[in-house]
């Protein structure tokens, strides 16, 4: 059952101005084949909240419909950027499917431990001289993962078990193992 502060932030976030309600549950569902359509309609969920909702609360739709689904949120993370430093946005420590953070101080790096899919994955992230470097570590260690943004996206195959994006610009993104789960992340 979802609480009111849940179902406020759905209301607020109005109808999706790109009408993409179709697409985020084919996607949702499993149903989107074509990759660049899978990751276009990942692109749109990052930034729209209505789809974004809808996604998240697509394994309670269809719990309710067949019940058989757990339902469950996209996790997110947030960093601030300050000069050479970076840190945890408070913002994001307590709100969602979170991850332990490794460290709360003002420092270079800030380190993440996520649900992501269903086990869990190491995120470091590095101030870099062009913004942030991301470091994952997922449970399968060859799995390509996608770094989705507003102004396109990148795709980088693990070496030695750790996918690196570098000097990744404050914004707000989705990251996705295979495209077949993702969180965000949101740079300030």
């Amino acid at each position: 059952m979802m609480d009111r502060d849940r179902i406020k932030e759905i209301v607020e976030a109005g109808p999706c101005p790109a009408g993409m309600d179709e697409k985020v549950l084919a996607f949702a569902s499993g149903e989107m084949k074509n990759r660049d359509e899978r990751i276009a309609t990942l692109a749109h969920i990052a930034l729209c909240d209505h789809c974004r909702y809808l996604y998240e609360d697509y394994p309670a739709i269809e719990e309710a419909v067949n019940d058989t689904y757990p339902s469950a949120e996209a996790a997110e993370i947030g960093l601030t950027i300050d000069g050479d430093f970076l840190f945890p946005a408070a913002a994001f420590l307590s709100e969602r499917p979170v991850a332990g953070v490794l460290g709360k101080e003002k420092s270079g790096v800030a380190a993440f431990t996520v649900p992501l899919g269903k086990g869990t994955s190491s995120i470091t992230a590095i101030r870099s001289r062009g913004g942030v470097d991301l470091e994952i570590r997922h449970g399968d260690p060859a799995a390509r993962f996608y770094l989705v943004g507003a102004t396109g996206y990148a795709m980088e195959h693990p070496s030695d078990g750790v996918v690196r994006f570098h000097n990744v610009r404050p914004g707000r993104y989705a990251l996705s193992p295979e495209l077949r789960e993702f969180m965000f992340i949101t740079i300030e």
